[in-house]
């Protein structure tokens, strides 16, 4: 009997294990193109905040090569100016001087600007009121006032879901003491003139009192934190329970400043943004030896050990919070090519040149022409634009009001004067 086979039809199981390989394939195939799609996420803890599973906050895709500045240098091309801002303003972080410069851009772009309403310190009567009046829809471009993140997450339906999210801190005990100085806190516990802190922090009765319970870990608190009951108390859990937290605002943040880099944060900042490099311009405000003629001698420099272990212990969440982000912040600069050092460097010198020429009382000079560069087109600052340079919230709310802010708009030789905006409610 003679065997034959059709050579023209593979057996059954070779058919099989093709269609098998063939699926796989497919199936890789398309988790590449899904993962190409898809914004890079970075893992960073594999929980989230109260143990809840992270889902990162909806974003507008972007093109995979917009680079992540956090970790390269250089901006990206193309690069879309980026108009939607929201900024929380951290109190005593030199937070007046970044709203001032966030604030400003808004204005100056025509862009609709949330300011509190009247004299209110912050922007929770605006967004309230927006609620009542039922605006619930209408969107803000910036935010850049004093507000608790907690208070934007309650209103985030005014938030554009593309909003760029930053925040700015700085190293706690400094915080502490231009907080302590400028509320004038020595003179309420009725310390002396001089050796206020350590006379603080010595008794128990002051810093262990109701009154300071306010005091501490103010910074992760200012970004939604609610601090465990008994707040003093660095415990193993209360540790890790804030280490979470700061995971946290690390995913829902695009960029945290850290005050000790701030030029270096600037320039990351307007890399991100795509901003001019005169919208950075900053001069520096509610220096803290304004307040109190003891500042420097009662406050500031005082460096007694027990000062700083005793405030350690009761803000351990504002540490985690500071040392996180400026690790973050350090290594981000370490990686920055020749490239960003050469704009820093420039930056500061015309800063400083334009710093010089809007605080000489004596120069006659109307206007100030700065050359282009690599880095930024040419420009003319103008003498009354200087005045912008120092307005903190409550200034440009006052300009607003009286329509007076378009003569100050046109800084650059290629801008063109926007007429600002603001809600009729707020």
């Amino acid at each position: 009997m003679e065997l034959k086979i059709d050579l023209t039809k593979p057996p059954g199981r070779v058919k099989l294990w093709v269609t098998f390989f063939s699926l796989i394939l497919c199936a890789v195939f398309v988790l590449n193109v899904i993962a190409y799609l898809l914004p890079a996420y970075d893992e960073r803890s594999p929980i989230g905040y109260k143990g809840v599973t992270y889902n990162k906050r909806q974003r507008v895709l972007q093109p995979r090569y917009r680079r992540d500045e956090w970790n390269t240098s250089g901006t990206p091309i193309p690069c879309n100016q980026k108009k939607h801002i929201l900024f929380i303003k951290v109190p005593k972080c030199g937070s007046s001087t970044l709203s001032s410069i966030i604030i400003r851009f808004g204005f100056r772009h025509g862009l609709k600007t949330a300011l509190p309403l009247g004299n209110k310190f912050s922007l929770v009567s605006l967004l309230r009121s927006l609620d009542k009046n039922g605006h619930q829809s209408d969107k803000h471009d910036v935010f850049a006032s004093h507000v608790r993140y907690q208070v934007i997450k309650e209103h985030e339906h005014l938030v554009p879901n593309d909003a760029f999210r930053t925040a700015i801190i700085r190293e706690p005990l400094s915080a502490f003491k231009s907080f302590f100085n400028y509320r004038q806190k020595g003179a309420a516990f009725g310390l002396g003139a001089k050796n206020q802190l350590e006379t603080f922090f010595s008794n128990s009765a002051f810093y262990a009192s109701p009154d300071s319970a306010r005091f501490w870990n103010r910074m992760i608190r200012y970004l939604g934190y609610n601090m465990p009951d008994n707040t003093t108390q660095s415990t193993p859990h209360a540790v890790e329970e804030a280490r979470t937290y700061v995971y946290h605002v690390d995913r829902e943040f695009d960029f945290v400043v850290v005050l000790e880099y701030f030029d270096e944060c600037l320039i990351l900042l307007k890399r991100m943004l795509c901003w001019e490099t005169h919208d950075m311009f900053y001069t520096q405000h509610k220096t803290g030896s304004t307040y109190s003629k003891d500042y420097d001698t009662a406050i500031k420099k005082v460096s007694d050990p027990l000062v700083d272990r005793r405030f350690r212990e009761l803000n351990y969440a504002d540490y985690i919070l500071y040392d996180y982000f400026k690790s973050k912040v350090e290594k981000t600069i370490a990686k920055q090519d020749s490239d960003f050092f050469k704009e820093l460097r420039d930056f500061r010198r015309v800063n400083s040149r334009v710093t010089q020429f809007c605080q000489s009382s004596t120069s006659l000079e109307e206007s100030l022409e700065i050359p282009s560069s690599k880095w930024s087109r040419g420009f003319t600052m103008r003498k009354t634009y200087c005045r912008l340079l120092n307005f903190g919230v409550n200034k440009y709310d006052t300009f607003l009001k009286n329509e007076k802010f378009t003569q100050y708009i046109n800084v650059g030789k290629n801008s063109e004067p926007r007429q600002p905006r603001r809600d009729k409610s707020s």
